[in-house]
């Protein structure tokens, strides 16, 4: 990976770790989504922020609720399924997203899908 792909994949790894440590029930639905864009916004990638952090899952592998996105007032609640995706994109130099699915709880998150952030 170039020096810039680098300083991308820290900056989404530190921006799905915080979003992640936010998550619990009583939280809004907003919150990381608000996390995320101020971390990759700080790091120098605000114009290739162009992904919702997450979105809900159930039946299907997009659910409608709860979406991680700014504007969404929506309460998360324990028992909630979603995942945590924040991501990059640039025309030169490509694309960066990690993603976990994680369960709502009362007092945090569970990691349904744990995998090592390295490239």
């Amino acid at each position: 990976p170039s020096e810039i792909q680098r300083r991308a994949f820290a900056a989404v790894k530190t921006a799905q770790a915080a979003a992640i440590k936010a998550i619990k029930a009583g939280v809004k639905a907003s919150r990381p989504d608000e996390i995320t864009y101020a971390i990759l916004k700080d790091a120098g990638f605000e114009s290739e922020i162009t992904h919702l952090t997450g979105h809900g899952l159930g039946f299907r592998y997009h659910e409608p609720e709860p979406f991680l996105i700014q504007g969404n007032d929506m309460k998360l609640r324990a028992g909630h399924t979603c995942t945590v995706e924040p991501g990059l994109y640039h025309r030169e130099w490509g694309g960066i997203r990690l993603e976990d699915n994680i369960a709502v709880t009362a007092s945090g998150c569970d990691n349904l899908t744990p995998t090592p952030k390295v490239l």
